[in-house]
């Protein structure tokens, strides 16, 4: 304000949620699930995606059952 510039606060969003989807070791967020699918399929050419879609899959399912149980 001491050089006299009118400003207007802005409300952000807390983003927490969206960082633990995507760095979150426990449960697993979007990163770990590409490291690991990375490291077990570093050597083979074929299937990478649906081994990654399959991971994915599951903990999908194991959060979406976690937070209904909740």
């Amino acid at each position: 304000m001491r050089e006299g510039i009118k400003w207007t606060p802005i409300n952000y969003f807390n983003n927490k949620i969206v960082c633990e989807l995507i760095e979150s070791k426990n449960p697993p967020g979007i990163m770990s699930i590409i490291d690991d699918v990375c490291a077990t399929m570093h050597a083979v050419s074929e299937g990478a995606d649906s081994d990654m879609m399959q991971v994915s899959f599951s903990f999908i399912i194991a959060l979406t059952v976690t937070v209904v149980n909740v």
